[in-house]
């Protein structure tokens, strides 16, 4: 009985130590804006525009290299898009470029696909300051981040604040895309979607939040996470002996 007390005193400590440690690592990554966590990206619409209802809550999608906004009303043919789930990366490479320009965050990739282990790059492109993706190689030619958030809603940030905007590119099929207004002119710069002179096409566009949330727990997701855990114990006896 002494040997029992003993015992449960020493483990007292060390599993309220473990359980602290783990509560603290949780309240951390969620205070951090669940940085490492691959999440779906999703519309937040500020105010009481009319075009809230079409636009508050929906997901943000990958279609063809550029970024979308999947609505009620939107038509993207058939396969040919599916949604963003990223997450912050860090970029050491750019930390200090960054920083001497007043910048600080991190690169964000996404998974393009359920089979491949390689994601993409989520970056502005220089141009025409569309969001696209594709790999690393692609975004250093243009501008790969910093991205961040914000520290309560953990709205997500590009160089420092929030200047998204949803493009109308498609009336037909309502597809609008995103892009960053990076010169803070409603994308009005000589080129740009908003330079109707040069143009000749004058688009809807709005300006929008973006933040990131939990997938659907669906049981084809449920059934793809049981297959994966199959195949990593599979592999991992071939692993352990190559060792």
């Amino acid at each position: 009985m002494v040997f029992d007390i003993i015992t449960a005193t020493a483990l007292c400590p060390a599993i309220v130590a473990t359980k602290l440690a783990i509560e603290g690592g949780t309240k951390g990554n969620r205070n951090g804006g669940n940085k490492s966590l691959p999440l779906e990206l999703y519309v937040k619409f500020p105010g009481g525009h009319p075009y809230r209802r079409k636009f508050e809550g929906a997901r943000v999608v990958l279609s063809n290299g550029k970024l979308y906004v999947e609505h009620a009303d939107s038509h993207f043919d058939h396969n040919t898009y599916q949604p963003v789930v990223c997450r912050y990366q860090p970029c050491p490479e750019y930390a200090l470029p960054w920083a001497r320009v007043g910048y600080k965050g991190d690169c964000f990739t996404t998974t393009t696909s359920p089979t491949s282990d390689t994601p993409s790059r989520i970056y502005v492109n220089r141009n025409t300051n569309e969001l696209r993706y594709g790999s690393v190689e692609e975004s250093e030619s243009h501008a790969p981040g910093p991205w961040d958030c914000t520290e309560l809603d953990n709205r997500v940030l590009f160089e420092g604040w929030e200047g998204f905007v949803v493009v109308q590119e498609d009336e037909e099929k309502d597809l609008w895309a995103l892009y960053f207004d990076r010169s803070d002119d409603g994308l009005t710069g000589e080129g740009m979607v908003g330079d109707v002179e040069t143009t000749g096409v004058q688009r809807r566009m709005m300006y929008v939040h973006l933040g990131r949330r939990e997938s659907p727990r669906t049981l084809a997701k449920h059934r793809e996470e049981k297959e994966q855990q199959r195949k990593k114990k599979e592999e991992a006896p071939d692993n352990a002996s190559g060792l």
